[in-house]
């Protein structure tokens, strides 16, 4: 046995964040959208300024993804990276990491996606015309909760001083909490084994209002109608068979 928690991240349906769902193009590529980043920065890296990161599904800034009102200068928390091997954040209840998650458990991540018009992303839209065509998505049941990228625990680092930890882990470089202001003594830190779920697994289907049978088998009814319950914000720190879940993840 081993042990999972599901964390939804991304861009998501509070307002602060933009109130919809990162894209899933029609070949299945997927645009998974950090939220803003909402804390002072030391200075700002490129990887974390939008209009410098690159969409790997149409080849455009990843600012064109962002409501017109933002500007020209989106600062995103780009966090978790399943590409580099870590998440960072913080312990329950100040964050969402439990103290008891240790080596060889699962974090799975879960996401909105929905499928927008083809012309969608030609050019910048308002805020008002993306919530428009993701309410269009999510009412014709073309929008979803998926299962989009893990990692399996290899450590969790309390971080207390980031020079002894950028030596060991220097992916952490890119971690935004490293160029926060103020709250570092606090930052956790866990890396492993990472990837992005490719496809990635719809967990729940909002046109049928129902969830994945294969998954709900492997975290048990009463996790997943919690997990909905909550805006599937994250599950509690759940028992299950290693196995299962290597196969629920398609691994």
């Amino acid at each position: 046995m081993t042990k999972l928690i599901m964390l939804r991240v991304y861009l998501d349906t509070n307002p602060t964040y933009g109130g919809y769902y990162s894209p899933i193009h029609s070949n299945e590529c997927i645009t998974l959208l950090p939220i803003r980043e909402l804390h002072r920065l030391k200075h700002v890296p490129w990887f974390l300024e939008a209009r410098k990161i690159t969409d790997k599904c149409l080849g455009i800034s990843l600012i064109e993804y962002y409501p017109l009102e933002w500007g020209d200068n989106v600062i995103v928390h780009n966090d978790p990276r399943p590409d580099l091997g870590f998440y960072t954040g913080h312990l329950a209840p100040r964050g969402r990491i439990p103290s008891k998650l240790g080596v060889g458990d699962y974090i799975v991540f879960m996401a909105g996606l929905a499928e927008y018009p083809e012309d969608t992303w030609y050019r910048r839209r308002t805020r008002a015309e993306i919530t428009r065509a993701f309410r269009h998505s999510l009412k014709n049941g073309k929008a979803g909760i998926y299962l989009v990228a893990y990692i399996r625990v290899k450590e969790v680092l309390r971080i207390k001083s980031w020079h002894a930890v950028l030596e060991k882990y220097p992916q952490l470089r890119f971690s935004p909490h490293y160029y926060w202001l103020e709250g570092n003594n606090e930052t956790v830190a866990v890396v492993g084994e990472s990837a992005y779920i490719v496809p990635p697994v719809k967990l729940y289907d909002f046109g049928k209002r129902e969830l994945n049978s294969r998954v709900v088998e492997v975290i048990g009814r009463d996790v997943a109608v919690s997990i909905v319950r909550s805006n599937f914000r994250k599950s509690r720190l759940i028992e299950v068979d290693e196995y299962s879940v290597e196969k629920m993840l398609r691994l």
